[in-house]
């Protein structure tokens, strides 16, 4: 579902995953060490994996770039479906 509509040509994109009432994943598009387009896990920027927290992020964020386009999932597993690579805390490199 699309929560928020940014600029067609111009709009980044955050993905938020859902399980159940409160449980969340963000998912933030970033660039690599390498200049690669990648998604970053919230987690990495000290965002807590709670619906709550995601959603005050998400605030925040269309504060600053209202071209921003979020996209909720709903999965109850936290998959983001996301075919670009995903940096997360759980990386081991």
């Amino acid at each position: 579902m699309v929560l928020a509509r940014g600029d067609d040509t111009r709009g980044d994109v955050l993905v938020k995953v859902v399980a159940g009432v409160s449980e969340a994943r963000g998912f933030v598009g970033a660039r690599s060490m390498e200049g690669e387009r990648i998604f970053e896990d919230l987690r990495m920027r000290g965002v807590e994996g709670t619906s709550v927290d995601i959603d005050a992020y998400i605030d925040r964020a269309r504060g600053r770039d209202p071209d921003l386009w979020v996209v909720e999932i709903d999965d109850r597993d936290l998959r983001h479906f996301l075919t670009e690579p995903v940096r997360s805390p759980t990386d081991t490199g």
